[in-house]
């Protein structure tokens, strides 16, 4: 009589410590994206901001903004 084979359960797709490290990195790469949808436009500057080429904010007054992040919403200055 022949014993069944047993099989040793399938190990685990990554480690908690893989995981985590690959968390990082995704934060570490979104967080500098992100904090490309915040300008800052100076007291002696206008700016304009652009959504995918065409012209959204055609002036844009002096002080802090948040506008999409690159490359959705890119800001000139004049």
């Amino acid at each position: 009589m022949m014993q069944a084979a047993v099989q040793p359960a399938p190990a685990p797709l990554a480690p908690p410590q893989q995981k985590q490290r690959l968390h990082l990195w995704v934060a570490a790469a979104l967080v500098p994206w992100l904090l490309t949808s915040v300008y800052l436009v100076s007291t002696q500057q206008q700016a304009v901001v652009t959504r995918f080429g065409a012209v959204v904010e055609p002036r844009v007054l002096p002080g802090i903004h948040i506008a999409l992040p690159w490359p959705i919403d890119v800001g000139g200055w004049r």
